[in-house]
């Protein structure tokens, strides 16, 4: 299988970060499968972080016609699906109208798993502006009654680029500190807020805080993007030939829209 993971970050910025994400991919990859990581352009922020950018909407909606490009570019170079890293899943409805491939998101993985596994979700990251988001596409998918609660990381980014630098007790401390706070409001299950978190947890092997497991979504994504492609092999329905966002476009009108509005 041809996996494409589009990361939210530029690559080389935090080379810990990529070297765990390379550890973390080596465990999910089978024997036949090629992955390609593809990460935001190296121009896209000077920072170690993208936080300063991704809590603003504007910046988003920006970002999310790169992963529009993306998703056409790994279906027309015989991808077999296309991953959203990121928990905001920007784009995500999007690229499926744009692609007939499967687009899997971060964020709606980890509630849907949420869904069947009868979770109710506490969500806690270090950007809290992106509660806001994330909360809307559960809003979206008509699954708030899922939502106990989200909690922000004491300590912010600064905490988090000093976890990539070989110190992560303090990120860790905070995590498992808000996760409690969570769990006390209802919480049965943890979802880190951000890709960043998630890796720092799964580097040192945090699964649980209290009895309470912390999800990885990374993982999830992997698995859905093999079940989404099973499904279409065996004629299961991947897109409605009706309504808005599932009526596929044509190629040529597509692919001559992107060469002029997202050249």
């Amino acid at each position: 299988m041809k996996i494409w993971f589009q990361k939210h970050t530029v690559q080389g910025r935090l080379p810990a970060l990529d070297a765990m994400y390379e550890d973390h991919f080596a465990k999910l990859l089978r024997a036949d499968d090629q992955i390609h990581i593809e990460s935001l352009p190296g121009n896209t922020y000077e920072k170690q972080l993208p936080e300063g950018l991704v809590r603003f909407a504007g910046a988003e909606s920006i970002f999310l016609t790169h992963f529009m490009k993306m998703a056409v570019k790994a279906e027309t170079e015989g991808f077999d699906a296309f991953i959203m890293g990121t928990s905001q899943d920007p784009g995500l409805r999007e690229c499926r109208a744009l692609v007939d491939i499967p687009v899997i998101g971060y964020g709606e993985s980890a509630a849907i798993y949420s869904l069947i596994s009868n979770f109710k979700v506490g969500i806690v990251g270090f950007i809290p502006e992106l509660f806001e988001a994330i909360e809307e596409n559960y809003v979206r998918m008509g699954l708030t009654k899922l939502l106990a609660g989200s909690r922000a990381l004491a300590g912010g980014p600064e905490i988090m680029v000093d976890a990539f630098k070989g110190n992560p007790v303090k990120h860790r401390d905070s995590f498992v500190a808000a996760a409690r706070e969570l769990i006390s409001n209802g919480a049965t299950v943890i979802i880190p807020g951000e890709g960043l978190s998630n890796e720092l947890l799964v580097d040192q092997g945090v699964k649980e805080v209290d009895g309470v497991p912390i999800l990885d979504p990374i993982t999830l994504t992997f698995e859905f993007a093999r079940m989404m492609n099973s499904l279409q092999k065996l004629g299961v329905a991947g897109k409605s030939k009706y309504g808005y966002w599932s009526v596929p476009l044509d190629k040529e009108a597509r692919n001559r829209l992107l060469s002029i509005f997202l050249a």
